[in-house]
């Protein structure tokens, strides 16, 4: 339409913008949106490792699991070094959103993850 009227660009690329969303009138936000729908990877294993929080809707196990899947994946071997599995627990006790569990879990030392599992059977029932 905008050809038949004989329009000059200018006007053309001013109606092609009013003619988009909002969101992608801003090309900051656009871009922002685009990697949120469209790409897959937003950050590193790792990164993803080191600022992985609980949600809401998951149980600590649940958080402890997906924790467990992160390191993996960022190759942070915790089974191996004593040293990497104490802080991989005390990143797993500083992020979970149970308070009470925290608070018991806090003074505990575990030599393997399989104790900290058994932890947590014993301090949820």
């Amino acid at each position: 339409m905008a050809s038949q009227g004989g329009w000059s660009t200018k006007p053309r690329i001013q109606e092609l913008k009013l003619k988009l969303p909002v969101s992608a009138r801003d090309w900051k936000e656009l871009s922002s949106e685009y990697k949120k729908r469209y790409c897959k990877a937003r950050s590193s294993y790792t990164e993803r490792y080191f600022t992985m929080a609980m949600k809401d809707s998951e149980t600590p196990l649940e958080f402890f699991y997906r924790l467990n899947s992160a390191a993996g994946k960022a190759d942070i071997d915790f089974r191996k070094s004593s040293k990497r599995l104490e802080k991989h627990v005390l990143r797993f006790i500083t992020k979970l959103k149970d308070a009470r569990l925290k608070t018991s879990l806090q003074g505990l030392r575990f030599r393997r993850i399989s104790d900290l599992e058994y932890a947590f059977g014993v301090l949820s029932h």
